[in-house]
């Protein structure tokens, strides 16, 4: 039986939770559910997400090619009616460039509750909006 191991880098994390995320909204606006297989080859996680109904390509492929271009290890890729995620590489094999890990540590290291707002805060700032307090 062969055992294959993920290793699993902070810009990993950010980069999964930013992906369901993502896809998460696509689905919901499209009154849809998501398909997840999850697979581990050769020290790579692979991440497919399945969306029915939703158009992946004007929903999703500006934001894979984001990720894939400013996020260390990650590889984004749309297809007709899937998303795959691909998260590979260590720090023990692989270096960061410079630039890449002082981005990556300073996303890590920003509380989560500062990086996306709740509801709670989204709520209130939607009502302060609409108050007039210098009238």
């Amino acid at each position: 039986m062969r055992q294959e191991v993920f290793r699993p880098l902070p810009v990993h994390l950010g980069a999964l939770d930013e992906t369901l995320t993502w896809c998460g909204e696509a689905a919901e606006a499209a009154g849809t559910r998501i398909d997840v297989e999850l697979t581990v080859q050769d020290g790579t996680l692979h991440v497919w997400l399945g969306l029915d109904k939703v158009d992946i390509r004007a929903a999703c492929d500006d934001f894979a090619r984001l990720l894939s271009h400013t996020l260390p290890f990650t590889d984004c890729l749309v297809g007709d009616d899937h998303v795959l995620l691909r998260l590979h590489g260590d720090l023990e094999t692989t270096p960061l460039h410079p630039l890449a890990a002082a981005g990556m540590d300073a996303y890590v290291s920003v509380p989560l509750d500062r990086r996306r707002p709740t509801t709670e805060v989204t709520d209130g700032l939607i009502g302060a909006q609409d108050e007039q307090p210098y009238s």
